[in-house]
């Protein structure tokens, strides 16, 4: 819960104080208009929280399933009258963890529909990559060769900008790092960003890409 809540801070108020009651309809309708499966699974590979929020939310809807089952293949061997605490508490955890699923489905399509607006209402500014760094993570051998060590590399730029005479940085993730690409420490980068959310910026060409990709951008600047 902790982590959700943590997640949450950073994302675009689903309702804007002071905005109209029709503003607040329009929002319920942007949440509740789906988006395709292949459109989330690109995002994640765009943007560190909305892969964070994509992960945790598949590991309990995998712990809500299993103690779904759990608790009916116990009830299948027990009586009511022999019911005991653990009966109980696998039903409870099950619809704990359900209910958290739920939590992380809401926060996913706020942060997908933030990233949505931003890309269609935020302020262009430029930055400049400070630095380049590298997460690598190691995974699970190949069953034809568990010898061979599989790597996975992950880049993030570090990216210096100004913001309202505020000098600011921020690290934002890479998609990845081609030898060709104009990403480089130095560099002058194109930064989208909302003035309300001033240390939440967006690589604007990698992000307007993705946009265009899901034919659904109201506005490009």
């Amino acid at each position: 819960m902790e982590y959700f809540t943590r997640m949450a801070s950073g994302l675009e108020p689903a309702f804007i104080p002071g905005a109209s009651a029709l503003d607040s309809q329009e929002t319920v309708r942007r949440l509740m208009n789906l988006p395709s499966l292949r459109s989330f699974t690109s995002l994640c590979t765009l943007d560190r929280t909305f892969a964070h929020l994509a992960k945790v939310t598949g590991v309990l809807l995998v712990v809500s399933v299993t103690f779904a089952w759990m608790s009916l293949q116990t009830k299948a061997i027990v009586t009511d009258e022999s019911a005991g605490i653990d009966t109980l508490a696998l039903t409870w955890a099950a619809v704990i963890a359900l209910a958290l699923v739920g939590l992380g489905l809401f926060l996913l399509l706020r942060r997908y529909h933030w990233i949505h607006h931003v890309v269609a209402h935020g302020t262009p500014i430029k930055g400049v990559v400070q630095k380049i760094d590298v997460s690598t993570s190691r995974l699970p051998a190949e069953k034809h060769a568990p010898w061979t060590p599989r790597l996975s590399h992950t880049y993030f730029a570090v990216v210096t900008y100004d913001c309202g005479g505020v000098a600011r940085k921020a690290r934002l993730k890479l998609p990845s790092l081609p030898s060709n690409t104009t990403i480089i420490e130095g560099a002058e980068i194109d930064l989208l960003l909302l003035p309300s959310h001033p240390k939440s910026p967006l690589l604007r060409n990698i992000f307007q890409n993705w946009s265009r990709a899901q034919g659904s951008s109201e506005r490009l600047p």
